[in-house]
């Protein structure tokens, strides 16, 4: 039983961190399925799915109020998962250029949201809210006078 929750609880995480990729939850279901499980992995997926989505709502409210590092914080907890899906690793990105924008350049926060774009471009460079967000990220670097390509 102690096994099947740590499998509950690693599917959960997994559907948290991964914020909708649907190949890697579609294996993760399959696995269960191979051992009779599969109700359980939907239910583990659909809980992880929530908290992806509560926690990604939560840092744009924050976002909107002023908040930005509470924000920052919270996206880069969940974009720094290997896992993550594009959607968490853009907000994140988008988060730390606004604060850019805001509070002046700040080298590490424009490394972090390279790092991100170039990771959200190797998932799927022709979403357009990766094209925009790259776009934010140009503008900023013009800004401040700053060199770093994508």
């Amino acid at each position: 039983f102690g096994a099947e929750q740590a499998a509950n609880d690693i599917v959960r995480e997994l559907a948290t961190a991964s914020h909708g990729d649907e190949k890697l939850l579609g294996k993760a279901s399959a696995l269960y399925k191979s051992f009779g499980m599969e109700d359980q992995a939907q239910l583990a997926i659909k809980e992880g799915a929530k908290n992806a989505v509560q926690l990604n709502n939560q840092a744009v409210m924050l976002a909107r109020e002023g908040k930005l590092e509470e924000a920052i914080a919270l996206l880069r907890q969940a974009a720094d998962n290997k896992s993550a899906g594009i959607t968490v690793i853009l907000n994140a990105a988008q988060v730390i250029i606004l604060s850019i924008d805001r509070n002046g350049w700040n080298e590490a926060y424009g490394n972090t949201a390279r790092h991100y774009l170039r990771r959200a471009r190797e998932l799927d460079a022709a979403d357009p809210k990766y094209k925009k967000v790259a776009e934010l990220y140009k503008g900023i670097t013009v800004k401040f006078g700053v060199r770093h390509g994508l």
